[in-house]
Parts: C-alpha cells; sequence; structure tokens
C-alpha cells in the first residue's frame, strides 16, 4: 500500500472520536432536523422551482447526505495509530518548531481526516509535515513549499495526550 494511502487512513484516537461524535450529531439531530425542514417545505404546496424554501432545503439535505457518507467512508477506513515510542515525530505528536524567522510554533501532526489550521493540527502530507515527519528533536529540516525552501529546526516532541498519561 503507498504511503499517501497509509495516511489517508491513518487517524489520532481524539480524532476518530470527534468524527465518530460528529456523524452521531449528524445522524441524530441535524437529520430529523433537516427531514422536517424538507416535509414542511414540501407542504407548502409548490415545487422547488417555485418555492425557495423547498429548493433550499432539498440542497441542504444534499449537502448532509454527502457529508454523513463522507464521515462513514472516513471512518471505515481509518487505522487508528497511536504516538510512535521512539520519540520520533508522528501522527498524534505535538512538534515545537522554530521557523526561519525565528518565530516558535507548536503543532499537532494529524492524519488529513482530522487537519485542522485554526487548532494548529497540520497533516503529514503537507509541507512542513511531511518534512518533519519520522525526525528527531534538535534536527534541521529542509521544508519544500511554493514560497520556495525553507530550513525550520525541531525544538521538541511531546507524545499525544493519551500517550503521556500512560
Amino acid at each position: 500500500m503507498s504511503a499517501a494511502v497509509n495516511q489517508l487512513r491513518s487517524i489520532t484516537p481524539e480524532g476518530h472520536e470527534r468524527l465518530r461524535a460528529q456523524l452521531v450529531e449528524l445522524l441524530t439531530v441535524r437529520r430529523p432536523e433537516v427531514a422536517r425542514w424538507l416535509r414542511d417545505a414540501r407542504d407548502g404546496g409548490a415545487g422547488p422551482d417555485e418555492n425557495a424554501d423547498h429548493l433550499e432545503a432539498l440542497e441542504e439535505h444534499a449537502t448532509l447526505e454527502r457529508r454523513i457518507a463522507t464521515l462513514r467512508q472516513t471512518l471505515a477506513l481509518a487505522a487508528i495509530v497511536d504516538y510512535a515510542a521512539d520519540g520520533s515525530a508522528d501522527i498524534g505528536a505535538h512538534v515545537r518548531l522554530r521557523m526561519p524567522d525565528g518565530v516558535t510554533v507548536t503543532y499537532q501532526l494529524v492524519g488529513v481526516a482530522e487537519v485542522n489550521p485554526g487548532q494548529r493540527q497540520i497533516s503529514t502530507d503537507s509541507p512542513v509535515g511531511e518534512a518533519i515527519l519520522g525526525r528527531r528533536s534538535g534536527d534541521i529540516v529542509e521544508v519544500r513549499a511554493p514560497g520556495g525552501t525553507h530550513r525550520i529546526e525541531i525544538l521538541e516532541i511531546d507524545p499525544a495526550p493519551e500517550s503521556r498519561a500512560a
């Protein structure tokens, strides 16, 4: 199996739980809400061509069903991975880096399905994630990005939260 396929399947335990909880909410809360909205809009008499609310409800229903299908597929194919016990940068690890401008940032390496830049969660297939994957504290790596190649220093690698408690 290729590395790209493995990365698409890899997910942290926390990420798996977040996606599972999101799927449960969509199935038990959001789907019934959208079904009621669609039923009420359809009961208004006119079809989607003449009833904007009906058309909007149909579009929301389609979007919801696509998201449910995506979550089901992601969870079905997910391989839950634990932090690498050898201290290297791997999925789930929190990695503190010194960027080329001297600024220090901390990211968590996650699988593709979990990426959330606002929470500083980056994928192992992003330019930075790819460069630091498997590396250790003290390593200096070159990151190839659209803006050019940059040198980044790995200052510290901390295990995922559940590994810290173990």
